[in-house]
């Protein structure tokens, strides 16, 4: 069975609903990186959706929404001010066309300089696998206990998002490492 069956399930029953992380971005000054950013996120993750989930038909990919919240007082913001906008984000939106209680609503993806960095430079291509994470984002969870997790950008969607739905320890690693599981 392949990670999205729950998704797939659940849209099904539900042709309004939409899925997928919020993204902060949390770098500015140059547009054309974040839209290269966005290009590589999106590429990436329609290509794994048809060969690896058997998506061929876009279904999975035509719902996904990454709601990305650009402002540049965000630029180099603190995991703990993503926290907080996202939050509010969160508050805001429970009980929408989305999935309340899942991982749109438990974290959101901050890309700092760093994270946009490693995707443009690191990252292989979006057609190959990028099996070690050299490509990542930063995965902040709503819960204030817990720590940012570096998270390969590879296993974002849709392995982290249904991961997710199984607690956060199943996949988080310590500071400086990146997960991809």
């Amino acid at each position: 069975m392949d990670d999205c069956w729950e998704i797939r399930e659940r849209l099904q029953r539900e042709p309004c609903l939409k899925w997928g992380f919020v993204i902060y971005q949390c770098t500015y000054g140059d547009d054309d990186a974040w839209d290269r950013f966005m290009h590589y996120l999106n590429t990436h993750f329609r290509l794994t959706l048809e060969e690896e989930n058997n998506d061929t038909d876009h279904g999975l990919f035509s719902r996904i929404d990454w709601n990305v919240q650009e402002d540049s007082s965000l630029d180099n913001a603190t995991s703990e001010e993503v926290r907080d906008r996202f939050s509010k984000w969160v508050e805001e939106n429970q009980g929408q066309n989305f999935f309340p209680g899942t991982a749109r609503f438990q974290a959101c993806v901050r890309v700092n300089k760093h994270a946009l960095y490693s995707v443009l430079n690191k990252a292989p291509p979006p057609e190959k696998w990028d099996t070690w994470g050299k490509g990542y984002v930063g995965l902040v969870l709503l819960n204030e206990s817990d720590e940012e997790c570096s998270v390969g950008i590879a296993y974002l969607v849709p392995r982290i998002f249904v991961l997710m739905d199984c607690g956060w320890d199943t996949f988080t690693m310590p500071a400086g490492k990146v997960a991809t599981p």
